[in-house]
């Protein structure tokens, strides 16, 4: 019953079916009908400029209200509202009819005309209601799917163990999958297996991070909150710098470790709102002055869970991320603004809802002079503030400017909108625990669970879920109506199945991964306009974050791309590859720009430089790119022969290197491989012609030499460094595999 409501897809199931026309299918929904013939071309375009929240009919009193699409559940709570009307009769005539053409004096007057399309549609919905739902039409959406090639059980857990574990599956992993009876099943048991992986718990911080962005005190953390803790502050100022830079860290993450805390081990992820409790390492015990058993005192890995206490005495009542002093200080107050962008960020991150887009209508500023209190007076600013400022009354017990102190006696103020959420007001009582009272109600909103799904969905396939198409003058429309609902369907699906596994967040991550909307792959066919903005949504296409592509980096090449000694992605170009530094830049970049090319180019051919003649020093059976050639195999002989042999172990090696870097099966008739064979030929024979006519060093430039023992980092003894190219084959792997670095598709995902 709980998922009855779930605004998570704006309406019931019954409502998610294709959005084709009545002549194109045979039973249509009163759902499907609603939003096709009745919200698109009727409601959305007449009706709603004066029945929305801030409209002037609701102004003056009306009880027909409409929503616009930028509430999530809009098409749930406006089907509603269009039945309750048409319930309603004023002698014998229904009155949504009555008033659509001016009758019962209709403030708006007439708004349709009884010839038109329009009112036939909506004569017909009123129908409809007073009937009953009778169409049972299976989920025709799913039709959508036909024609679309989606990538196989391998091929996607290559991609899954990328992004979720920094590696490549094993041979171990692929061959299971090949023995499985149900190949899809044991899948899904293969991505269970990833989520345990410690990597999976970074790239979870990674991408919580990207909503909470408390990154940014990971080299200032303990500054922020040292005022109000000053036991830890003196322990700080004692330590050397290494100690001091742990401690920053450690009080900068610990929201995110509490995030990791609860998914690691699988606690129900409403917990991130209602947690009595935190999540310490050794240092930010020490920082909040929190007394806790470790094993070791310098191990920043170790979590224990705790209570913060303000004095050493006062208990401050927690509710999960929210009374993190860094998500307080992330999301900073002013006297002013009594904690409205604190509201606004829970009604984004957790609640799925823009509160800036709710309302739509200018506001007329001389018309707020009219108003005692435009806050609670003005229909203009109402719209907005009855749902932001009763949430924003959580975070009355801390101090306004002081953002970590807790001041358990604060009160509401008196001249805004009373404590609550819904429309349900905050028990008085409550006061002092409001936070908790409004992490656990925002817990138990539908709109939670729409949230967490579409948090994840983002983090994964790097794409906004759709938006309803509200361009009523789009000749595509029904086709982006239908995308939309078959997303929405899909969503919901994910959503059932999170509120089913009691909130285990690794559910929404399993079931992203096996959806159509990670895994598509291709199209068989031409496309048309129309199939091709339907399809639009699937496939993750985007360009890899600059974390995930380092550690893609590393389980594919064999070595990571650094700069003085550091991550060159993470580091100096992490920016300039569209990366955030969670402070000034807080949106990371989708498509790529010159600079983003630039450094793309030059990762490739540095990478290539080093891990070429790197991979061709371990033996055969130790190699990652070269397992099947020595650099000795040439396309031809010492007599300028064409040597077979030596080819057909060149595009052997050529086949795994596209399965290596690309994911891509390329047999050796492929066009794909014969690309990369030609250019392996075309760089091979002219280097090797200009060896010939002693134009260019047998010996390979010194960045592109073997000479450091990668165990031990010390020299490698001369006899078996690989300085020396003679065959120019080294500098023809090094094309190649620059060429495939730089293909779209290592790149994106």
């Amino acid at each position: 019953m709980l998922l009855r409501s779930l605004v998570l897809l704006c309406f019931l199931a019954t409502v998610m079916v294709a959005c084709s026309t009545a002549e194109d299918q045979e039973c249509q929904s009163n759902g499907d009908f609603f939003l096709t013939k009745v919200w698109s071309p009727v409601i959305s375009n007449t009706c709603i400029k004066c029945h929305a929240p801030d409209g002037t009919a609701v102004e003056k009193g009306a009880k027909f209200i409409l929503q616009y699409s930028s509430d999530p559940g809009f098409l749930e709570k406006n089907l509603y509202a269009i039945e309750e009307m048409a319930k309603t009769e004023y002698e014998d005539v229904p009155l949504v009819l009555l008033k659509a053409v001016g009758g019962n004096n209709h403030g708006g007057g007439a708004v349709l005309v009884k010839s038109s399309d329009e009112y036939a549609a909506l004569t017909e919905m009123v129908a409809r209601v007073k009937a009953g739902e009778s169409c049972t039409t299976d989920n025709a959406s799913r039709v959508i799917l036909e024609g679309l090639t989606l990538l196989d059980a391998a091929q996607t857990l290559r991609k899954a163990s990328l992004h979720l574990a920094g590696r490549l599956p094993t041979s171990a992993e692929l061959e299971q999958l090949e023995r499985a009876t149900d190949e899809e099943a044991a899948l899904g048991e293969a991505i269970d297996a990833l989520m345990g992986e410690d990597t999976f718990y970074s790239r979870l911080k990674e991408l919580f991070n990207d909503l909470l962005l408390t990154d940014r005190f990971l080299n200032s953390g303990v500054n922020f909150v040292d005022e109000n803790y000053a036991e830890g502050a003196a322990w700080f100022a004692e330590q050397e710098s290494t100690e001091k830079k742990a401690a920053h860290r450690s009080v900068a993450k610990e929201p995110l470790e509490l995030i990791a805390y609860l998914v690691k081990h699988d606690r129900p992820f409403t917990e991130v709102l209602t947690a009595d409790y935190s999540v310490f390492n050794p240092y930010s015990a020490k920082i909040y002055g929190i007394d806790l058993s470790f094993q070791s005192a310098t191990d920043e890995t170790e979590l224990l869970e705790g209570k913060l206490k303000k004095d050493g005495d006062i208990a401050i009542p927690h509710a999960g991320v929210l009374s993190s002093p860094m998500f307080l200080n992330r999301f900073p107050n002013t006297r002013t603004n009594r904690n409205r962008h604190r509201a606004a960020t829970l009604y984004k991150i957790f609640l799925a809802t823009d509160i800036l887009k709710v309302a739509k209508r200018p506001i007329d500023p001389a018309q707020a002079t009219s108003y005692n209190n435009p806050l609670t007076e003005d229909p203009s600013c109402t719209v907005c503030h009855k749902l932001i400022d009763p949430v924003a009354s959580a975070f009355q017990n801390w101090h306004e400017t002081d953002y970590e102190r807790y001041l358990p006696d604060n009160g509401w103020y008196k001249d805004v909108f009373s404590p609550g959420f819904a429309g349900e007001l905050m028990p008085t009582n409550e006061y002092g625990n409001a936070l908790a009272w409004m992490g656990k109600k925002i817990s138990e909103d539908p709109r939670f669970v729409l949230a967490m799904v579409q948090n994840i969905y983002r983090g994964l396939t790097g794409r906004e879920p759709l938006s309803y198409p509200e361009d009523s003058s789009d000749p595509q429309l029904q086709v982006r109506i239908r995308a939309w609902l078959d997303q929405q369907d899909h969503l919901r699906e994910i959503g059932e199945a999170f509120v089913a596994s009691n909130y285990n967040l690794k559910t929404i991550f399993r079931r992203i991964i096996l959806g159509p909307y990670y895994r598509a792959s291709n199209t068989t066919g031409e496309l048309g306009e129309d199939r091709s903005a339907e399809l639009a949504a699937f496939g993750t296409g985007r360009l890899l974050i600059p974390e995930v592509l380092s550690r893609k980096i590393k389980a594919t090449v064999g070595i990571a791309w650094l700069t003085s000694n550091a991550d060159s992605l993470t580091g100096i170009y992490n920016i300039f590859y569209g990366g955030i530094d969670s402070n000034s830049v807080t949106d990371r970049l989708t498509t790529p720009n010159s600079l983003i090319a630039n450094v793309a180019m030059r990762m490739a051919n540095e990478l290539a430089c080093s891990a070429v003649s790197r991979d061709f020093w371990f033996s055969k059976d130790k190699r990652r790119l070269f397992p099947t050639v020595e650099f000795a195999d040439a396309p031809l002989s010492a007599e300028g022969v064409a040597d077979t042999a030596a080819i057909e172990k060149i595009k052997d090696n050529l086949s795994h290197l596209h399965w290596q870097i690309l994911g891509e099966r390329a047999a050796s008739d492929s066009v794909e491989l014969e690309r990369s064979y030609a250019l392996f030929h075309e760089v091979y024979t002219e280097g090797n012609a200009a060896l010939l006519s002693e134009t260019v060093s047998k010996n390979l430039p010194y960045s592109c030499r073997m000479r450091i023992d990668p165990d031990t980092g010390e020299d490698l003894a001369a006899d078996v460094q690989i300085v020396g190219d003679e065959l120019y084959t080294i500098r023809a792997w090094q094309a190649v595999l620059s060429y495939l670095l730089t293909d779209y598709r290592f790149l994106y995902e």
